[in-house]
């Protein structure tokens, strides 16, 4: 009996133990299961995340070559971008680009730069500025794609292996073209004056015309008794006066006052641009002044000139000799160490800019005559002066000039504000003239004064947004980001 009992109990021991051995292998291969299917999840969320590091390497490498040139996306297709088509011109990744504002990419993303030891690829695709009706118009588009890189295959992974991620990202300008006024001191607009675009002063506002445009009023850091809008202004639809004690106050629209020493042109660097792919207009034996009319066509004269009765340039036209034609330089750079007249010497000689140029003078530059841009032309004029931009005493009864101006050490005046030492204390010449419009941008280290006509518009040229002239001085955060996001990633 006890034999019998032993041997049952020895059978069902064995039973039990076939059934812990087969738990404990089912419990084996499920921990198994689950480790890999971790590991492999984790591999997976490495990789996704290695090619949004990717997206955003491509995105601050390109902007860093904004950074550089203002204009980069209009001057070369990036070495990571994909090969662009407009029209009959088609431009693979690295080379210069001539075809204009707008594109497309007729090969999708056909262009990757590796990186990260070969584990890793982001590739560009660039939209331009469409126009100025909106900010999302104005603003620079950048779409950056990070992927995992097959090696063997020069090609982004496939299969088990694929990780690609795709960023959206919309930079606005922001430089000094893109403000009506930036001013290093207080500024004031009389009752004659109708300002349409935003106003910054490193000081005081006091506007008594009709304003337009918001105004800021700020005050480096220490100082004491600036900062403040006044007037008897007109506001129109949507305007603020920003001061330091308004609510909200200018320091919440702007975060540090503007540095006018900050601004990042440098005469010396445009006159070497001059020199090499530019036109260089300094003499030994130096001119009183170089007369400047653009044409229509895409040219330019430029005539030395000597001063007509003894009068500085802007009193009294001056005498003209036989003028040199010139194409509008490739880099954008025309340089003069003397006096630079702008718009002609005579009432026939008015400019049309055809192209994006700057003019830059190592003294003064003062406008002649009307100025305006081609029709049908993405045109673009940039006046630099060393020291002051003036509006001569013989320009036309009704003036209209278009340019984005920096009197990068003196006032932003006319010849009636030159007759007295400092500036802007004379009406020797007040009123003499009906009119003046100005479409454009103006900044000027010492502010200015405009009373040489009966009524003043100072117009701000939108198209300055997103189309700066070249060589033109950027303010310390040169882009503002209109937009950043994730997408799905395009083909």
């Amino acid at each position: 009996m006890s034999r019998r009992l032993l041997s049952s109990e020895r059978g069902q021991a064995m039973v039990l133990a076939i059934f812990a051995f087969a738990l404990l292998t089912i419990i084996g291969f499920t921990l198994t299961d689950v480790v890999a299917g971790e590991t492999q999840a984790s591999s997976e969320a490495v990789a996704s995340s290695s090619a949004y590091q990717a997206a955003e390497a491509g995105l601050n490498e390109y902007i860093s070559k904004l950074l550089d040139d203002s204009l980069y996306y209009q001057h070369w297709v990036d070495d990571a971008e994909s090969t662009r088509q407009s029209g009959a011109l088609t431009v693979a990744a690295g080379n210069a680009w001539t075809g204009g504002i707008s594109w497309t990419y007729p090969n999708g993303k056909d262009t990757w730069k590796v990186i990260d030891n070969g584990s890793y690829a982001y590739n560009l695709e660039i939209t331009g500025p469409s126009g100025s009706g909106s900010q999302e118009q104005e603003a620079v588009q950048i779409l950056s794609t990070g992927c995992r890189w097959n090696l063997s295959l020069s090609a982004c992974a496939t299969g088990a292996g694929y990780a690609e991620r795709e960023i959206q990202t919309s930079l606005l300008p922001s430089s000094a073209a893109s403000w009506q006024m930036i001013a290093n001191t207080s500024i004031s607009y009389g009752s004659a004056a109708t300002t349409n675009g935003r106003l910054y002063a490193n000081g005081d506002i006091t506007h008594d015309g009709t304003a337009n445009a918001s105004m800021y009023a700020d005050c480096y850091s220490g100082e004491s008794g600036c900062g403040t809008v006044s007037g008897g202004y007109t506001a129109g639809p949507g305007v603020v006066a920003y001061g330091i004690h308004t609510s909200p106050s200018v320091s919440q629209e702007i975060s540090s006052p503007i540095d006018f020493s900050t601004f990042e042109t440098s005469i010396s660097d445009i006159q070497r641009a001059a020199e090499t792919n530019g036109v260089d207009l300094t003499q030994a034996t130096p001119p009183a002044a170089w007369e400047i009319i653009f044409n229509s066509n895409g040219t330019f004269t430029a005539a030395a000139c000597s001063q007509t009765g003894g009068q500085v340039v802007w009193d009294s036209a001056p005498t003209c000799g036989t003028a040199t034609t010139y194409n509008m330089p490739s880099n954008g750079a025309i340089y003069s160490d003397q006096t630079i007249v702008i718009g002609g010497s005579s009432t026939s000689q008015q400019s049309s800019v055809d192209g994006r140029v700057t003019v830059t003078s190592g003294t003064n530059i003062v406008v002649g005559n009307n100025i305006t841009y081609a029709s049908g032309t993405n045109s673009v004029l940039g006046l630099v002066a060393a020291d002051n931009i003036i509006v001569s005493a013989w320009v036309p009864t009704n003036l209209t000039w278009d340019a984005a101006t920096v009197a990068q050490t003196g006032y932003w005046t006319d010849a009636n504000g030159m007759a007295s030492n400092p500036p802007c204390n004379s009406s020797s010449y007040e009123d003499s003239r009906s009119s003046m419009t100005f479409n454009g941008s103006t900044a000027t280290d010492q502010g200015g004064c405009m009373s040489e006509f009966n009524s003043r518009t100072y117009n701000f040229d939108s198209n300055l947004l997103w189309l700066d002239p070249p060589w033109f001085p950027t303010i310390e955060n040169p882009y503002t980001i209109l937009l950043q996001r994730e997408i799905p990633v395009s083909s």
